[in-house]
Parts: C-alpha cells; sequence; structure tokens
C-alpha cells in the first residue's frame, strides 16, 4: 500500500518579478507560467562592455553599480528599456545609446545564447543560473537590519538584489 505524503505549507509568495535583461531591474507580475528554464522571458539579454567585451556584473565591478536602476520588461518576445515612462526596444541602437549615456562608458545589449553555446550577435550569461529564486521577507529584513540606510533594501524591481 503506497504511503500519501502531506505536504506543509512553509511560506506564500506575495511577489513575482520577472527581469528580462540580467543585472538590470525588472517587472512586477501579477501571474506567471513556470516553464522548464523558469519563468519565460527571464534574464533572455544581457549587457556588455564594448571596450573589453565583459559582461554587466553589478555585484563585483564598481562601474556596473548604477544599472540595476535601468528598468527592463517585456514586450511579446523582445525586452524593452524604461526610462522616464517612454519605453525603448532592446535591441535597437537607441537603447544602446541610452544604455552607454546612463553608465557613461560604451555598452551594448545583446540577446544570450543558450548557456555553453554561441551564436553570432548573442553573448553567453557569465553564469549557470538557476531556474528560480525564492527570496524570503525574513531574509530581506534580515539585511535591512545590517545597512546604515534600511531604505536601501528594495524587495522588487530594481536593489541591487535583481
Amino acid at each position: 500500500m503506497a504511503r500519501r505524503r502531506t505536504m506543509t505549507a512553509f511560506g506564500r509568495i506575495t511577489e513575482i518579478w520577472r527581469y528580462p535583461i540580467s543585472s538590470m531591474g525588472g517587472e512586477r507580475l501579477d501571474g506567471t507560467e513556470l516553464a522548464q528554464g523558469g519563468i519565460p522571458g527571464d534574464r533572455i539579454w544581457g549587457i556588455i562592455d564594448r571596450r573589453d567585451g565583459t559582461v554587466a556584473a553589478p555585484e563585483k565591478r564598481k562601474h556596473w553599480r548604477p544599472l540595476p536602476n535601468l528598468v527592463a520588461r517585456l514586450k511579446g518576445d523582445r525586452p524593452e528599456i524604461g526610462l522616464d515612462g517612454s519605453w525603448i526596444d532592446a535591441g535597437s541602437s537607441l537603447a544602446g545609446e541610452l544604455v552607454s549615456a546612463f553608465l557613461d562608458f560604451p555598452a551594448a545589449l545583446h540577446p544570450h545564447a543558450r548557456f555553453g553555446s554561441e551564436a553570432r550577435d548573442h553573448i553567453a550569461p557569465r553564469y549557470q543560473r538557476a531556474d528560480i529564486h525564492i527570496v524570503t521577507s525574513a531574509s530581506m529584513n534580515r539585511l535591512a537590519g545590517l545597512l546604515e540606510d534600511p531604505s536601501q533594501v528594495d524587495p522588487g524591481g530594481s536593489g541591487p538584489t535583481s
């Protein structure tokens, strides 16, 4: 006779976020499907420094740190960058100019190639990503308690964890 397992609830989901462009702020979703690879449209593009080809890493390199303050959303199957209420297709030359001006060095946006593969005009992600991240309110509260200015902790879209 098969033994039936009982599941115990340990929390609830209060926010769902998608980040179409890795290292940038993202968009809050009312709901989503989960598929192999996580949330559809999440971290499907990336940004490189055109001077040396390095991929954005705000947590490691100081010149990338402003990047999470730019916001991206998914429009159809393409990311857009938002600034002052306007949205610009991430593949347009204007988007590259906007990101370059915002960062104060030449940058370019490109779709990600699948991890471990290469494609023309695509960039490889800088890490093998996890399909989904769960951040608890307890961890966010703990982080806020460690900072001089707890308002720096943004549980959603544009904080340093995006």
